[in-house]
């Protein structure tokens, strides 16, 4: 346990982590393992914690588990269990973050798989976007931000509205810059499921969380990207990119149609 990167993974018993966090893994691991087979995938991690409850709930109690080991991290990432890659892809996932000093990002997003939210689709020419949004499925986190935001982490169960309120608080705390990552894109392979899966079974409504979040910090769905960096030959070059907005996934149009009915 020598790097100064950290990948925070909540499994289930179909986990892919093992797909991406092989021997020659530039990161630590830390399983906090969900499933109901006594000790499955501690041999796979740095650290591990059996637990149960909801994502961003498990997320900050291994940072109490394990006395604040996370502090010692320059760069958290925190993927779903559902998340496909290889591991010289996330080594360079992190190497870009890092050297870019970014405060919050995400790979962007392989077609081959699901996709809620339109700018995070992998643009297949650029090295990385700058936005405003990075969804909560994938988030990494420079470690000050972590320690910022992760009072916020609990605010709610299923954590909908929680990656636009990262944002808001990034930028009005002037933390850094926000990106979507498109040459490490991850494969999501499985579909959202608001009203059934894991929301289902811990009795969730994340659509009504998504709806709260938005209203009681008053948050705009707008998603934009405010710069797109290309690598050309070793070099690379940004272009600024004027009102160039994505298109809201549903999930948000309904919660925000829900807001402006009540007002």
């Amino acid at each position: 346990m020598s790097s100064r990167n950290l990948v925070i993974c909540c499994a289930g018993d179909q986990s892919l982590h093992r797909n991406w966090s092989d021997e020659s893994r530039e990161f630590d691991l830390c399983v906090v393992y969900f499933g109901t087979t006594d000790g499955k995938w501690r041999d796979s991690a740095d650290y591990y914690l059996a637990a149960k409850g909801p994502k961003w709930h498990l997320v900050p109690a291994t940072s109490q588990a394990f006395s604040g080991e996370t502090s010692r991290y320059d760069s958290i990432w925190m993927p779903d269990d559902d998340i496909d890659s290889y591991t010289r892809n996330v080594n360079g996932l992190f190497r870009c973050f890092d050297q870019h000093r970014l405060a919050l990002a995400q790979p962007a997003l392989s077609a081959h798989g699901y996709i809620s939210h339109a700018i995070t689709r992998e643009r297949r020419r650029s090295l990385l976007r700058c936005t405003n949004f990075a969804e909560l499925m994938v988030p990494m986190m420079r470690h000050d931000v972590f320690a910022r935001l992760s009072d916020s982490f609990t605010l709610n169960k299923s954590g909908w509205g929680l990656d636009y309120l990262w944002a808001s608080r990034i930028e009005k705390e002037g933390l850094g810059d926000i990106a979507g990552l498109d040459r490490f894109a991850v494969t999501h392979t499985r579909p959202v499921d608001p009203g059934g899966g894991v929301y289902a079974a811990l009795g969730l409504d994340p659509q009504r969380d998504l709806e709260q979040v938005m209203d009681e910090f008053g948050l705009s769905p707008e998603q934009r990207v405010r710069r797109t960096v290309f690598s050309l030959a070793g070099r690379e070059f940004s272009i600024r990119s004027a009102n160039l907005r994505d298109h809201l996934p549903m999930r948000v149009r309904l919660a925000v149609r829900s807001l402006r009915q009540r007002r």
